[in-house]
């Protein structure tokens, strides 16, 4: 990924954050009314706190810890170091924050991933590892990741990826000018026009 990639990546997401999070998000660790409620009922349903609200949905404390124990796995398979768990539960909590905010902005922008993409994908991916499906399925499961989760995480990474696609070509424009001089100074003024052209200096409006 070039510079102005990433720089309009970070953009991105930095803005997402700053106008989704302080307007939709409220944390609501688990409380004495959660564990009253869950205490007052044990041999029916155990009662799932709320890690954090954003908007209308919830990010429950089962699905924050079962992301987190996926990170942590995924870091020690890799070698790599796992943060304190504080710290990870933290990272994770925000991660799934603004997970959650380009989701439904996908949503009102009526952005979809349907199911023949997912399953392309899907298989696109075994093909990488150089498995079968049903291989490549069977390694993510004996990993302790449930397919239905890995398929939805699936999903969510296409449709951020459309969304990110969407904003980008929303900011990112070319102006004539610009091409003019990019032409001039790749061929001279007396050169033949050439068939192909590589613009590498856009405007990102701010």
């Amino acid at each position: 990924m070039n510079g102005v990639a990433v720089a309009i990546s970070n953009k991105l997401r930095g803005a997402t954050l700053a106008a989704g999070v302080g307007a939709a998000l409220v944390f609501m660790p688990a409380g004495p009314a959660a564990a009253a409620q869950t205490a007052a009922a044990p041999s029916v349903q155990s009662v799932d706190s709320v890690a954090a609200v954003v908007n209308d949905d919830v990010i429950t404390e089962r699905e924050l810890q079962q992301r987190a124990d996926l990170v942590a796995r995924r870091l020690q398979q890799q070698n790599a170091p796992v943060p304190p768990t504080d710290q990870l539960t933290r990272q994770v909590l925000d991660q799934m924050i603004l997970e959650r905010i380009q989701l439904q902005r996908a949503k009102e922008d009526g952005i979809t991933v349907d199911d023949a993409a997912v399953d392309a994908a899907v298989q696109r991916l075994a093909k990488a590892n150089n498995m079968s499906l049903e291989i490549y399925r069977a390694r993510i499961e004996a990993q302790g990741v449930p397919w239905s989760v890995f398929t939805r995480d699936a999903r969510t990474e296409l449709t951020l990826s459309k969304l990110r696609e969407r904003e980008v070509d929303s900011k990112v424009t070319v102006s004539d000018a610009e091409v003019a001089n990019y032409i001039a100074s790749q061929r001279g003024p007396d050169a033949k026009v050439q068939q192909d052209l590589r613009i590498e200096h856009i405007l990102v409006k701010v």
